[in-house]
């Protein structure tokens, strides 16, 4: 949460997401030297994962400019 700027939570359901993110998050490469816009939308993805919508998280997944191509890398896909 401190990498990307997060200071609170707002639900169990944000923080259970924020637990399951963490460690993708961890391994995410060169994620620190990410631009700060890039951070802040991950950010907002996750939190959209404890939201109350599923769409309005895959729609924030998609529309990121960076965490689809470096989860692919990561995971040979």
């Amino acid at each position: 949460m401190r990498l990307l700027g997060v200071a609170r939570l707002r639900s169990a359901d944000e923080r259970r997401a924020w637990s399951r993110w963490a460690p993708i998050v961890a391994v995410l490469p060169g994620v620190a030297r990410w631009p700060a816009r890039d951070r802040r939308a991950l950010a907002r993805v996750i939190s959209a994962k404890g939201g109350r919508s599923e769409d309005a998280y895959l729609a924030r997944f998609a529309a990121h400019p960076r965490l689809g191509a470096v989860l692919r890398r990561l995971t040979g896909a």
